[in-house]
């Protein structure tokens, strides 16, 4: 396993952000005969992207799969191009990975790259996935805070001053960027192809993130897209997250190979 820590100035922030990106182990000799399939993990409130890597196996789950895995820097942004403050889903969505598949080894095919998160961060694998729905073949969201209100009504982490950082005082969210509900009626009304969704939620979890799962998996079910949604004993905590994170691999690999 290969492990890069990249600190590299974003001309989107207009300042140094940290990345981590982990490749499969390979034989130099040999060298790497295609792209590795991707999977962008994004973090969740008060993380950053080491977040995964201290408190999960995604690591060495990646190397025994044999993917490349992203673990951005989003911080507590939502995922969100802030109103005060900097444009975090700009960064995360498009420049990053232009600078990514200029360095490493990784898919630029839609069919290989996937994007997961928990919590903030399974709102911000949706919400990429919805806003970029063609370029990956599945999003995964891992207890994620899906309805964006919660937060302008004071039930998420992200309440208070970090809510009118993102959508500005008094707070405002604009439904066809920032509510997932919304942008999956518009991306169906469009005649959008869009990924295949997975979504995991602990019984024991909060009931507005439970429900927000429940919400999503409901809509998607009538729109008739290829998603599926599991829950099960847990908190919202790694504890929870890291078991599930084998399988979600397979699962994108799965299509990937499909797809091949």
């Amino acid at each position: 396993m290969a492990y890069f820590h990249i600190n590299h100035l974003s001309e989107t922030l207009h300042m140094l952000t940290n990345t981590v990106v982990i490749l499969p182990d390979f034989n130099p000799a040999e060298g790497i005969q295609e792209p590795y399939p991707v999977l962008y993990l994004l973090h969740g409130f008060t993380h950053d992207c080491f977040g995964w890597l201290h408190n999960s196996c995604i690591a060495r789950y990646a190397n025994e799969k044999k993917i490349a895995v992203v673990l951005p820097s989003g911080y507590n942004s939502a995922y969100t191009d802030m109103y005060y403050g900097q444009n975090y889903f700009t960064f995360i969505s498009e420049e990053l990975p232009a600078f990514l598949n200029t360095v490493f080894p990784i898919s630029k095919e839609a069919n290989s790259t996937f994007v997961c998160g928990n919590s903030m961060g399974g709102y911000g694998a949706l919400k990429w996935a919805l806003t970029y729905p063609e370029r990956f073949g599945g999003a995964i969201s891992l207890s994620g805070s899906l309805h964006a209100e919660d937060r302008i009504l004071g039930r998420s982490a992200n309440s208070g001053n970090q809510c009118e950082g993102i959508y500005g005082s008094p707070a405002k969210i604009d439904p066809n960027t920032q509510d997932l509900f919304v942008m999956l009626r518009n991306r169906i009304r469009e005649g959008r192809k869009l990924p295949k969704f997975s979504l995991y939620c602990s019984t024991e979890d909060k009931q507005y993130l439970y429900q927000s799962s429940l919400d999503f998996y409901a809509m998607a079910k009538e729109y008739g897209l290829s998603v599926t949604f599991d829950d099960g004993p847990g908190g919202h905590t790694f504890d929870y997250w890291d078991p599930l994170l084998p399988k979600i691999l397979d699962w994108c690999l799965s299509i990937a190979q499909k797809a091949s």
